[in-house]
């Protein structure tokens, strides 16, 4: 098994509502989002907050990553 970053660590082990998730969410990349959602998988349905917390978040950054692609092509037309 691959070693897990610090902020994957922190999102797959504690509690959703927990200061130190919170904080390892917004400092997380999008790739260390999508290894912590799969390593939650894995472990089974008992998390499923903290899934769709990360799912949330993933969703959110993809959103705003292509209204700005789509804000800088509309300002070259």
């Amino acid at each position: 098994m691959q070693r897990k970053t610090n902020n994957v660590n922190w999102l797959t082990s504690v509690p959703s509502k927990d200061i130190n998730f919170l904080t390892s969410l917004k400092n997380a990349s999008e790739e260390e989002i999508c290894k912590a959602i799969s390593l939650v998988e894995m472990k089974g349905g008992k998390n499923k907050t903290k899934l769709a917390a990360l799912c949330r978040e993933l969703k959110r950054r993809q959103k705003v990553r292509n209204m700005s692609v789509h804000n800088e092509r509309d300002m070259f037309v």
